[in-house]
């Protein structure tokens, strides 16, 4: 572990983004060339917001300025022990020596039984590891739409599965189910080749890795296809419905699994 310089009069400083509440702190110690300790300075516990806004030092996130010149040890950031309920991929900080750009001591996502110490630098984003798996249930979209969701800004999420309940309207015509993800300018899409016609009811699952099946009967049946390998990012759309809907055509229920990480 690096030991930083640390001069008398400059703090420990501490940016945090979080999609929930949780509740975080910092401690490092200062020593001098001996090992001997000058001082422990603290970010005290605070509770960050859950906008996944970037909050730093002009949000109160310093602590007491060092009194001595000295080398900074066994800096570590916290999650409070009321926050079990943070998943990993939820809450990112990055600790530095402040104000005077001293260097950062270490970064990455806090969650619980797991404290990011000294020398630790995790890049946020799917690179480092497992996210935040949660499922998102939009409204029912107007008739003769798709369901859609937006990744939200500083996210990046991978989508594992999509799902609907799809009502075909009295009117002929064939509807592929289709799910995928775009900006308005890319797109990244799945279609099964089986689709609904006339009258028609059924479910439509989208899961990543999964292969094309169809478990029809005369009237009702299942679609099921495998969802686009690709990462959204944050504006980006995540839909399922099926092409050449008409315009009385209906979808309810649907929901998306996705694997979110805060990025900032």
């Amino acid at each position: 572990m690096e030991a930083h310089v640390i001069r008398s009069g400059e703090r420990l400083e501490l940016e945090v983004a979080s999609s929930v509440a949780a509740l975080v702190s910092a401690t490092a110690r200062v020593v001098d060339r001996n090992g001997r300790v000058l001082d422990v300075l603290r970010i005290s516990e605070r509770l960050t917001g859950s906008s996944r806004a970037l909050e730093g030092s002009a949000d109160g996130w310093f602590s007491e300025p060092a009194s001595h010149d000295g080398f900074v040890v066994d800096a570590v950031m916290n999650l409070g022990p009321s926050t079990a309920a943070v998943k990993r991929g939820q809450t990112f900080a990055r600790l530095s020596i402040g104000p005077s750009a001293g260097g950062v001591l270490c970064k990455g996502y806090l969650y619980p039984l797991h404290v990011v110490s000294q020398g630790e630098f995790t890049e946020p984003g799917p690179g480092g590891g497992e996210g935040f798996i949660r499922n998102v249930q939009p409204a029912n979209p107007a008739a003769g739409a798709r369901s859609t969701t937006t990744v939200p800004t500083n996210a990046i999420w991978r989508v594992h599965g999509a799902g609907c309940t799809f009502q075909a309207a009295a009117v002929a015509g064939d509807r592929h189910p289709d799910a995928g993800v775009g900006n308005g300018q890319a797109w990244v899409n799945a279609a099964i080749d089986k689709p609904f016609t006339t009258g028609q009811l059924g479910e439509i699952f989208f899961n990543r890795g999964q292969g094309h099946q169809t478990i029809p009967t005369s009237t009702y049946g299942h679609r099921i296809g495998a969802f686009p390998d690709t990462i959204a990012l944050e504006g980006d759309i995540v839909y399922v419905g099926a092409d050449q809907m008409n315009v009385a055509d209906q979808i309810t229920l649907a929901a998306f699994r996705i694997e979110e990480w805060l990025v900032v």
